[in-house]
């Protein structure tokens, strides 16, 4: 998922590497094997399968917000959040995803 890469990044600068990453959907979900397991058991034929790759993009009119929004749905560490994750942290991780 797009979004992995900038949360750890986000959490490992704000947090450090001693505190557990926050939950997210593991990444064996997303893999190109994983997903073509999907459709066979859902009942579709392998001779209907395909799978293709594109590039995504959208259009945001706010990337501070966006971001906000993502950290917020993300950010949360595995035992949930902290009263560390104070809005000082959440404005550290929202500026750290902004930049990339």
């Amino acid at each position: 998922m797009a979004q992995g890469e900038p949360i750890k990044r986000a959490h490992l600068k704000i947090r450090g590497p001693d505190i557990p990453f926050p939950m997210a959907m593991p990444t064996h979900w997303c893999g190109k094997d994983a997903l073509r397991n999907y459709y066979p058991a859902g009942g579709f034929k392998e001779e209907d399968i395909r799978n293709t790759t594109c590039d995504v993009f959208i259009s945001v009119r706010d990337l501070r917000h966006l971001m906000s929004a993502t950290w917020s749905f993300l950010g949360a560490r595995d035992d949930g959040w902290d009263p560390e994750d104070e809005e000082e942290k959440l404005d550290r991780a929202v500026y750290v995803l902004v930049e990339m």
